[in-house]
């Protein structure tokens, strides 16, 4: 059975993932390592994502109490006891509610936890699956992606990015072989948020977005081509990268 969903204390302000080595900058503010300094050194950033306050100083402090507390609601999350009773994490999604729960994910500043929700109720249903991309769901994920990416490159917060690479999770979940949702992913609104994720996204999103890559592929076949307007080299370096990191063995 699931485990219960963690309180928002708990996660990461850009990853939105359960902290494993909180840390606070300068601001107050509290990060999983992994993710501030991904900010930090590989972005290039000098502000606090979550106030955009500059900081002038890298320094982390590691946050130990925050840390026990999280491992305490981890230990008591995972026992037997809590299991049983836990309430589950989504419910079924129901064809007649989809229009309202995409104007939800359209509209809400909290796209990456909308978008991780979705994902949970859809994976492994496969008829939620079909009922998601009848009803307009690629077209959602291209909308919600391409505005993330001009945030992101824009300059807004993390937050944006990771909305992106959240929404192209939720993407890859989908079988992506008929011709119609084949031909959606490949307009540039849902390929370029795609190939962007795959060039500087997280280990985990770089994997949904070759897999999308491959889904495509084996749809479409050898004799059409489905990369004008993508850098290729870019392309190839990304994937050679994500095959030299040994990531890719993770893949289905």
């Amino acid at each position: 059975m699931a485990m219960e969903e963690p309180p928002q204390l708990f996660l990461c302000p850009i990853s939105m993932e359960l902290m494993e080595d909180p840390v606070t900058v300068l601001t107050g503010v509290t990060y999983d390592r992994s993710s501030i300094e991904r900010w930090f050194f590989k972005y290039g950033k000098a502000t606090c994502p979550a106030t955009m306050q500059r900081l002038n100083s890298f320094d982390l402090t590691p946050n130990h109490t925050l840390k026990r507390v999280i491992s305490t609601w981890l230990d008591h999350a995972s026992s037997p006891s809590s299991s049983s009773s836990s309430t589950p994490l989504c419910n079924k999604l129901e064809r007649e509610k989809l229009p309202s729960v995409f104007a939800s994910i359209e509209a809400t500043p909290f796209k990456v936890t909308a978008l991780k929700n979705l994902r949970r109720c859809m994976d492994g249903d496969v008829a939620a699956q079909k009922d998601f991309v009848a009803y307009g769901g690629i077209q959602v994920l291209g909308r919600v992606m391409t505005q993330a990416l001009a945030e992101s490159c824009a300059g807004g917060d993390f937050s944006s990015f990771r909305t992106c690479e959240e929404a192209g999770a939720v993407l890859a979940t989908l079988p992506l072989s008929d011709d119609a949702s084949v031909e959606l992913v490949l307009k540039p609104e849902c390929m370029k948020p795609v190939v962007a994720v795959l060039q500087r996204g997280s280990a985990e999103s770089r994997l949904h977005a070759m897999a999308i890559l491959a889904k495509i592929s084996r749809a479409i076949g050898a004799d059409r081509d489905w990369t004008p307007g993508v850098d290729v080299d870019d392309l190839v370096k990304s994937l050679l990268e994500l095959l030299s990191d040994g990531a890719s063995a993770k893949l289905s």
